[in-house]
């Protein structure tokens, strides 16, 4: 089994929706690795016109970078897609706030 990297886990669900699990500090030093990841996911989605899940349960920090990432993934789902974020840990979801973007996180984010 491969070591995990900062920033990522290696699980992508097949379900309707792609899930992309990020894991430790999302800054600089992952951000071509979580942009790549979160692109795929997106394109994915923007084929059907569905939503990209990210799941940020086990994320331990967060600076611009990786808000540029997610914005990023918003932008390639298209008009008709969407971006939810899930599990934001109160750190990470005080950045979201101060970025204005909170509100892409689901109600069942902590």
């Amino acid at each position: 089994m491969a070591p995990q990297h900062p920033g990522s886990d290696s699980s992508r669900s097949e379900a309707p929706s792609p899930t992309v699990r990020l894991t430790g500090d999302i800054d600089a030093a992952v951000r071509d690795e979580v942009a790549e990841r979160l692109d795929a996911a997106a394109q994915d989605a923007a084929a059907r016109g569905g939503v990209v899940i990210i799941d940020l349960t086990d994320v331990t920090f967060m600076d611009s970078t990786g808000l540029g990432c997610i914005v990023g993934c918003a932008a390639k789902v298209g008009p008709d897609g969407r971006v939810i974020l899930q599990n934001a840990p109160r750190s990470v979801r005080r950045v979201l706030e101060l970025a204005d973007l909170d509100y892409l996180c689901d109600d069942v984010s902590t």
